[in-house]
Protein backbone atom coordinates (compact mmCIF):
# COMPACT_ATOMS: atom_id res chain seq x y z
CA UNK A 1 0.00 0.00 0.00
CA UNK A 2 1.09 3.55 -0.83
CA UNK A 3 3.03 5.04 2.09
CA UNK A 4 0.74 7.61 4.46
CA UNK A 5 2.55 10.80 4.45
CA UNK A 6 2.21 12.80 7.89
CA UNK A 7 -0.26 15.60 7.97
CA UNK A 8 1.37 18.94 7.56
CA UNK A 9 1.93 20.68 11.07
CA UNK A 10 -1.45 23.12 10.91
CA UNK A 11 -0.94 26.67 10.33
CA UNK A 12 -0.99 28.33 13.42
CA UNK A 13 -4.66 30.79 13.03
CA UNK A 14 -4.35 33.67 16.05
CA UNK A 15 -7.73 34.92 15.19
CA UNK A 16 -9.02 31.43 16.37
CA UNK A 17 -6.76 31.25 19.39
CA UNK A 18 -8.24 34.65 20.33
CA UNK A 19 -11.79 33.77 19.74
CA UNK A 20 -11.02 30.30 22.21
CA UNK A 21 -9.68 32.86 24.49
CA UNK A 22 -12.63 35.38 24.69
CA UNK A 23 -15.53 33.33 23.67
CA UNK A 24 -15.93 32.60 27.62
CA UNK A 25 -14.82 35.91 28.60
CA UNK A 26 -17.47 38.08 26.85
CA UNK A 27 -19.42 39.42 30.07
CA UNK A 28 -15.55 40.50 31.31
CA UNK A 29 -15.04 42.64 28.18
CA UNK A 30 -17.10 45.81 29.05
CA UNK A 31 -16.74 49.26 28.31
CA UNK A 32 -14.62 51.33 31.01
CA UNK A 33 -17.10 53.73 32.62
CA UNK A 34 -15.47 54.34 35.41
CA UNK A 35 -11.88 56.23 35.85
CA UNK A 36 -10.09 58.17 38.41
CA UNK A 37 -6.06 58.95 39.53
CA UNK A 38 -3.82 59.26 42.79
CA UNK A 39 -1.10 60.71 42.69
CA UNK A 40 2.07 60.71 44.48
CA UNK A 41 4.28 63.76 45.99
CA UNK A 42 6.40 65.51 43.59
CA UNK A 43 10.47 64.55 43.89
CA UNK A 44 13.10 67.06 42.48
CA UNK A 45 16.33 65.76 41.46
CA UNK A 46 19.46 67.86 40.82
CA UNK A 47 21.54 66.92 38.00
CA UNK A 48 24.33 68.84 36.43
CA UNK A 49 24.73 67.65 32.58
CA UNK A 50 28.39 66.82 31.20
CA UNK A 51 28.02 70.29 29.51
CA UNK A 52 27.90 71.91 32.70
CA UNK A 53 23.87 72.59 32.69
CA UNK A 54 22.19 72.85 35.82
CA UNK A 55 19.07 70.62 35.92
CA UNK A 56 16.04 69.90 37.78
CA UNK A 57 14.37 66.59 37.38
CA UNK A 58 10.35 66.72 38.78
CA UNK A 59 9.18 63.13 38.54
CA UNK A 60 5.78 62.06 39.75
CA UNK A 61 3.88 58.89 40.04
CA UNK A 62 0.25 58.85 38.76
CA UNK A 63 -1.85 55.93 39.15
CA UNK A 64 -5.06 55.49 36.77
CA UNK A 65 -7.81 53.38 38.14
CA UNK A 66 -10.46 51.84 35.96
CA UNK A 67 -13.06 49.14 36.12
CA UNK A 68 -11.42 47.38 33.10
CA UNK A 69 -10.69 43.90 34.21
CA UNK A 70 -7.51 43.11 32.41
CA UNK A 71 -7.51 39.51 31.64
CA UNK A 72 -4.04 37.18 31.13
CA UNK A 73 -4.00 35.64 27.90
CA UNK A 74 -2.79 31.69 27.72
CA UNK A 75 -2.14 31.74 23.83
CA UNK A 76 1.88 31.87 23.02
CA UNK A 77 1.07 35.05 20.44
CA UNK A 78 1.31 38.46 22.76
CA UNK A 79 -0.88 39.59 20.40
CA UNK A 80 -3.70 37.67 22.08
CA UNK A 81 -3.32 39.58 25.28
CA UNK A 82 -3.61 42.92 23.53
CA UNK A 83 -6.61 41.67 21.67
CA UNK A 84 -8.47 40.45 25.31
CA UNK A 85 -7.49 43.65 26.66
CA UNK A 86 -8.60 45.95 23.69
CA UNK A 87 -11.56 47.80 25.54
CA UNK A 88 -8.52 49.26 27.34
CA UNK A 89 -7.61 51.40 24.51
CA UNK A 90 -11.07 52.58 23.12
CA UNK A 91 -14.23 52.06 24.82
CA UNK A 92 -16.19 49.38 23.42
CA UNK A 93 -13.93 48.58 20.98
CA UNK A 94 -16.18 46.18 18.65
CA UNK A 95 -18.09 49.26 18.09
CA UNK A 96 -16.45 50.18 15.12
CA UNK A 97 -12.72 51.31 16.21
CA UNK A 98 -10.11 49.87 13.76
CA UNK A 99 -6.69 49.23 14.70
CA UNK A 100 -3.48 47.74 11.90
CA UNK A 101 -1.42 44.68 14.17
CA UNK A 102 1.28 47.76 15.22
CA UNK A 103 -1.01 49.97 16.62
CA UNK A 104 -2.49 47.28 18.87
CA UNK A 105 1.15 47.75 20.96
CA UNK A 106 1.73 51.48 20.59
CA UNK A 107 -2.01 53.20 21.48
CA UNK A 108 -1.57 55.24 24.79
CA UNK A 109 -4.40 52.95 26.79
CA UNK A 110 -7.45 55.46 27.19
CA UNK A 111 -7.47 55.98 30.55
CA UNK A 112 -3.55 57.45 30.87
CA UNK A 113 -4.19 59.89 27.13
CA UNK A 114 -7.64 61.10 29.16
CA UNK A 115 -5.62 61.48 31.86
CA UNK A 116 -3.12 63.66 29.92
CA UNK A 117 -5.74 65.66 28.19
CA UNK A 118 -7.22 66.61 30.94
CA UNK A 119 -4.20 67.79 32.54
CA UNK A 120 -3.09 70.25 30.06
CA UNK A 121 -4.17 73.96 31.22
CA UNK A 122 -6.66 75.76 29.44
CA UNK A 123 -4.87 78.27 27.51
CA UNK A 124 -3.60 75.07 25.79
CA UNK A 125 -6.11 75.22 22.25
CA UNK A 126 -4.47 73.73 19.69
CA UNK A 127 -2.37 70.66 19.88
CA UNK A 128 0.08 68.74 17.53
CA UNK A 129 0.07 65.02 18.15
CA UNK A 130 3.41 63.80 16.31
CA UNK A 131 2.98 59.92 14.94
CA UNK A 132 -0.61 59.97 15.93
CA UNK A 133 -1.29 56.22 14.84
CA UNK A 134 -4.53 55.30 15.11
CA UNK A 135 -5.38 58.32 17.16
CA UNK A 136 -5.28 57.03 21.05
CA UNK A 137 -3.90 60.35 21.71
CA UNK A 138 -5.47 62.72 19.19
CA UNK A 139 -8.89 61.98 20.46
CA UNK A 140 -8.21 62.07 24.08
CA UNK A 141 -7.44 65.71 23.14
CA UNK A 142 -10.19 66.31 20.58
CA UNK A 143 -12.38 65.09 23.49
CA UNK A 144 -11.35 67.65 25.82
CA UNK A 145 -12.00 70.55 23.56
CA UNK A 146 -8.53 71.03 21.96
CA UNK A 147 -8.19 71.32 18.10
CA UNK A 148 -5.60 68.65 17.16
CA UNK A 149 -3.19 68.65 14.66
CA UNK A 150 -2.37 64.48 13.49
CA UNK A 151 0.67 63.58 12.13
CA UNK A 152 1.76 60.24 10.78
CA UNK A 153 3.53 58.98 7.75
CA UNK A 154 1.43 56.21 7.21
CA UNK A 155 -1.70 56.47 5.27
CA UNK A 156 -3.53 53.53 6.62
CA UNK A 157 -3.11 54.82 10.06
CA UNK A 158 -4.67 58.26 9.12
CA UNK A 159 -7.80 56.18 7.94
CA UNK A 160 -7.33 54.53 10.96
CA UNK A 161 -7.65 57.88 12.99
CA UNK A 162 -10.60 59.46 11.12
CA UNK A 163 -12.51 56.17 11.51
CA UNK A 164 -11.56 56.37 15.39
CA UNK A 165 -12.52 59.72 15.97
CA UNK A 166 -15.90 59.73 14.04
CA UNK A 167 -16.92 56.33 16.00
CA UNK A 168 -15.52 58.44 19.29
CA UNK A 169 -18.42 61.33 18.10
CA UNK A 170 -15.16 63.84 17.68
CA UNK A 171 -16.52 66.47 15.45
CA UNK A 172 -14.40 66.49 11.96
CA UNK A 173 -13.62 69.98 12.28
CA UNK A 174 -11.76 69.20 16.00
CA UNK A 175 -8.89 67.00 14.59
CA UNK A 176 -6.99 67.82 11.00
CA UNK A 177 -4.59 65.11 9.77
CA UNK A 178 -1.46 65.80 8.05
CA UNK A 179 -0.09 62.78 5.92
CA UNK A 180 4.01 63.39 6.29
CA UNK A 181 6.57 63.27 8.24
CA UNK A 182 7.19 65.22 11.41
CA UNK A 183 10.39 66.18 9.92
CA UNK A 184 8.72 68.96 7.64
CA UNK A 185 7.06 70.77 9.90
CA UNK A 186 9.01 73.91 10.56
CA UNK A 187 8.84 74.28 7.04
CA UNK A 188 4.85 74.72 6.82
CA UNK A 189 4.91 77.20 9.89
CA UNK A 190 2.89 74.87 11.86
CA UNK A 191 2.63 76.73 15.30
CA UNK A 192 0.79 74.81 18.17
CA UNK A 193 0.66 75.80 22.38
CA UNK A 194 1.68 72.37 23.05
CA UNK A 195 2.85 68.98 20.64
CA UNK A 196 3.38 65.19 21.95
CA UNK A 197 5.59 62.51 20.05
CA UNK A 198 5.23 58.66 20.96
CA UNK A 199 8.53 57.90 19.43
CA UNK A 200 8.96 54.12 18.49
CA UNK A 201 10.49 52.22 21.17
CA UNK A 202 10.64 48.67 19.07
CA UNK A 203 7.71 46.84 20.07
CA UNK A 204 7.65 45.07 23.07
CA UNK A 205 11.41 44.06 22.95
CA UNK A 206 12.07 47.51 24.29
CA UNK A 207 14.03 45.69 26.98
CA UNK A 208 16.74 44.16 24.54
CA UNK A 209 18.74 47.22 24.51
CA UNK A 210 19.54 47.05 28.53
CA UNK A 211 18.13 47.61 31.82
CA UNK A 212 17.83 51.31 30.83
CA UNK A 213 16.09 52.70 27.86
CA UNK A 214 18.78 55.20 26.15
CA UNK A 215 16.33 57.21 24.30
CA UNK A 216 19.49 58.78 21.99
CA UNK A 217 20.63 55.34 21.41
CA UNK A 218 17.51 53.36 21.17
CA UNK A 219 14.61 55.39 19.54
CA UNK A 220 15.04 54.48 15.50
CA UNK A 221 14.98 57.84 14.31
CA UNK A 222 16.96 61.00 14.87
CA UNK A 223 16.34 61.77 18.46
CA UNK A 224 17.87 65.43 18.63
CA UNK A 225 16.13 66.16 15.16
CA UNK A 226 12.98 65.22 16.69
CA UNK A 227 13.34 67.35 19.65
CA UNK A 228 14.59 70.28 17.80
CA UNK A 229 11.14 69.91 16.07
CA UNK A 230 9.43 69.75 18.80
CA UNK A 231 10.88 72.98 20.15
CA UNK A 232 10.51 74.93 17.12
CA UNK A 233 6.73 73.84 16.90
CA UNK A 234 5.40 74.43 20.27
CA UNK A 235 5.50 76.49 23.40
CA UNK A 236 5.60 73.55 25.41
CA UNK A 237 5.82 69.35 24.23
CA UNK A 238 5.88 65.94 25.81
CA UNK A 239 6.94 62.33 25.10
CA UNK A 240 5.88 59.33 25.67
CA UNK A 241 8.66 57.01 26.34
CA UNK A 242 9.19 53.19 28.69
CA UNK A 243 9.05 53.15 32.08
CA UNK A 244 12.86 52.46 31.99
CA UNK A 245 14.02 55.21 30.47
CA UNK A 246 17.22 56.58 31.60
CA UNK A 247 16.44 60.43 32.77
CA UNK A 248 19.53 61.48 33.75
CA UNK A 249 20.66 60.43 30.26
CA UNK A 250 18.14 62.35 28.86
CA UNK A 251 18.83 65.50 30.47
CA UNK A 252 22.27 65.20 29.25
CA UNK A 253 20.39 64.75 25.80
CA UNK A 254 18.09 68.01 26.32
CA UNK A 255 21.13 70.15 27.21
CA UNK A 256 22.97 69.51 23.93
CA UNK A 257 20.09 71.28 21.85
CA UNK A 258 20.71 74.82 20.57
CA UNK A 259 20.14 77.18 23.09
CA UNK A 260 18.07 79.61 21.27
CA UNK A 261 15.48 76.19 21.09
CA UNK A 262 15.47 75.12 24.60
CA UNK A 263 12.31 76.24 26.85
CA UNK A 264 13.33 76.73 30.40
CA UNK A 265 16.53 74.52 29.74
CA UNK A 266 16.96 73.43 33.77
CA UNK A 267 13.36 71.92 34.12
CA UNK A 268 12.27 68.25 32.98
CA UNK A 269 9.01 66.73 34.55
CA UNK A 270 8.16 63.73 34.51
CA UNK A 271 4.79 61.36 35.53
CA UNK A 272 5.42 57.89 35.61
CA UNK A 273 2.09 56.11 34.90
CA UNK A 274 0.71 53.01 36.35
CA UNK A 275 -2.66 51.56 35.58
CA UNK A 276 -4.37 49.74 38.52
CA UNK A 277 -1.09 50.00 40.01
CA UNK A 278 0.64 48.48 37.29
CA UNK A 279 3.50 50.41 35.57
CA UNK A 280 2.81 51.67 32.28
CA UNK A 281 4.68 54.30 30.67
CA UNK A 282 6.70 57.43 31.10
CA UNK A 283 5.46 61.49 30.15
CA UNK A 284 8.46 63.37 30.23
CA UNK A 285 7.62 67.07 29.89
CA UNK A 286 9.64 70.09 28.76
CA UNK A 287 8.50 73.75 28.54
CA UNK A 288 6.19 75.93 30.13
CA UNK A 289 2.90 74.19 29.35
CA UNK A 290 2.52 71.88 32.13
CA UNK A 291 3.98 74.36 34.70
CA UNK A 292 3.56 77.78 35.50
CA UNK A 293 6.57 78.03 38.85
CA UNK A 294 8.89 77.32 36.27
CA UNK A 295 10.69 80.34 37.41
CA UNK A 296 10.23 79.47 41.16
CA UNK A 297 11.93 75.85 40.66
CA UNK A 298 14.90 77.60 38.47
CA UNK A 299 15.08 79.33 41.82
CA UNK A 300 14.98 76.14 44.20
CA UNK A 301 18.07 74.71 41.77
CA UNK A 302 20.11 77.64 43.01
CA UNK A 303 18.80 77.36 46.18
CA UNK A 304 19.44 73.48 46.65
CA UNK A 305 23.17 73.27 44.89
CA UNK A 306 24.23 76.72 47.39
CA UNK A 307 22.91 74.07 50.04
CA UNK A 308 24.13 70.84 49.09
CA UNK A 309 27.86 70.98 47.13
CA UNK A 310 27.30 67.21 45.88
CA UNK A 311 25.47 66.74 42.95
CA UNK A 312 22.70 64.37 42.69
CA UNK A 313 21.01 65.71 45.96
CA UNK A 314 17.23 64.81 46.35
CA UNK A 315 14.59 66.53 47.78
CA UNK A 316 11.48 64.73 48.97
Amino acid sequence: PKPQTPNPKPRRNIFRLLLQNIISLSEEILPINKMSATASPYTLKVHRTPLGHLFLIKSQTISVHEDHIYRQSNSEDPFAKFFLNRNALFPNFDSGYVSDYQSFFSITPRCIAAHMASSLPEECKVVADLGCGVGGNSIAFALSGRKVVSVDIDPAKISGLLNNARVAGVSPEMIQPFLGSWEGLPETGLKVDFALCSPPWGGMDYRRFGPLFNAKRDVPCDFMKLLEVLFEISGGCALILPRNTDLEDLANTFSEIPESLRMFHRTMSVIEYQINSRPSMMLVMFGNTYASDMENQIELVERLLRENREEGFICL
